[in-house]
């Protein structure tokens, strides 16, 4: 690599992180300097097994003596930093500040108040309704777990779920939302409301083994016709495109479990996965739909998520519909369902019955 120079070192300390020892820097930017350099080598696109492939690095950065004195101390810094990178969206650097010490010990906390939280059943579900677009039914809920902290309250799920994903904390709590949503889409059924129900799943869920035959004897165990779950995954599992996510989705598919691509089109979208991956549903972002009245760009483009999908015999929905105007603009354009504060709110289980009830009643 031409990033660094001659004198200094470069070491892996395992896994996929690396150190990058950088002698004689007089000042911080330098530092910052080779940072950049660093990261605009390696975002380069590269041919691998014959396909464009794209990389990036989070890179934290500490100062000797300034941060510490002890190898130890400044590899610990270091590698808080680089957090802090990849929390800010990754692909970038941060250099260590003492106020990090704080932020890692309010986070190590939050981690355990989670461990006891699961144990001590402190989550709970809302489920927002999914609306078919032509009689205005409701078709789906999207479970959406909640978080009531003893102390500090309702905990918004941008703050825990990240960090349920890097302690390995997801494969629990998401087992969790998924047989209880599960279980209770089966009591709406047998109330007359047989709705089907939409559950994310992080690729962290997949790559641990979660496996279809789980999943199936979890919807046999509640009485759920697998007809009526829907698993949301991201973009970001298809773009690993690797065989092992292939026969997963298949073997999941052929359960009759239906497949949901969420927030399609923020990722690097990659049109031909569409057609390779057994997907039954995308979800257009609220982002790109928010505006779709007023931005003559983000219309073009929900104009042509939504064709395409129907080309592929693919069902949308489009997510955040807030507004008539966005309501009429997706109806115009065969948009086949909608999820947004226009229709509904997240609500709890019992006060969605309601909903339902009110809705067969209109």
């Amino acid at each position: 690599m031409d990033c660094v120079r001659e004198a200094d070192t470069v070491a892996r300390l395992g896994g996929d992180e690396f150190t990058v020892i950088l002698q004689g820097i007089n000042h911080s930017d330098d530092a910052a300097a080779v940072a950049q350099k660093i990261i605009n080598k390696i975002s380069e696109p590269f041919i691998l097994e014959g396909n464009e492939t794209f990389i990036g690095a989070s890179i934290g950065i500490t100062l000797y003596p300034d941060d510490a004195s002890d190898a130890d101390d400044l590899i610990r810094n270091a590698d808080m930093a680089m957090y802090r990178a990849k929390d800010a969206g990754r692909n970038d650097y941060r250099f260590f500040t003492f106020t990090m010490n704080e932020q890692v010990f309010e986070r190590m906390q939050l981690e355990k108040d989670m461990r006891a939280g699961l144990e001590r059943n402190e989550f709970f579900l809302e489920y927002q309704p999914i609306v078919d677009t032509v009689n205005e039914q409701t078709v789906h809920a999207e479970a959406l777990v909640r978080w009531q902290h003893p102390e500090h309250g309702l905990i918004p799920p941008d703050r825990f779920i990240s960090l349920a994903e890097e302690s390995g904390l997801i494969n629990q709590l998401g087992w969790w939302v998924l047989e209880n949503a599960c279980a209770q889409a089966k009591q709406w059924s047998l109330n007359g409301y047989p709705v089907g129900i939409s559950v994310n799943l992080s690729s962290r869920q997949i790559k641990a083994g979660l496996s279809s035959e789980k999943i199936v004897t979890m919807l046999n165990e509640v009485g759920l016709e697998p007809t009526l779950l829907t698993l949301e995954i991201t973009e970001g599992l298809l773009l690993d495109d690797t065989e092992e996510t292939l026969l997963w989705l298949n073997t999941i598919k052929q359960t009759g479990v239906k497949l949901s691509v969420d927030d399609f089109g923020t990722g690097f979208s990659s049109l031909s996965y569409l057609k390779r991956f057994p997907v039954n549903i995308i979800k257009i972002d609220k982002g790109f739909v928010q505006d779709v009245t007023h931005d003559h760009d983000d219309a073009t483009l929900v104009k042509a998520i939504i064709g395409l999908a129907e080309s592929f015999n693919i069902n949308v929905v489009a997510e955040g519909v807030e507004t008539e105007g966005q309501l009429k603009f997706l109806r115009q354009h065969n948009c086949d369902m909608i999820q947004g504060f226009y229709y509904s709110r997240p609500l709890a289980a019992e006060n969605l019955l309601g909903y339902l009830k009110q809705g067969a009643a209109a």
